[in-house]
């Protein structure tokens, strides 16, 4: 899979676990995320999710 294709892949796939669980929201603060750009990857070395049980 090339790069475009990745990206398109990841971007559907976000949708899609928002639209399973709609109060998913950023457990830190955006500011907090550590961004990993190192040589050619790029991205966020983690994503810290919570949701409300029970929508």
């Amino acid at each position: 899979m090339d790069y475009g294709n990745c990206r398109a892949a990841r971007s559907g796939a976000l949708t899609a676990l928002a639209a399973g669980f709609p109060t998913l929201r950023l457990a830190v603060p955006a500011e907090e995320l550590r961004l990993r750009d190192a040589m050619n990857i790029h991205g966020i070395h983690a994503l810290p999710v919570t949701w409300d049980a029970g929508f």
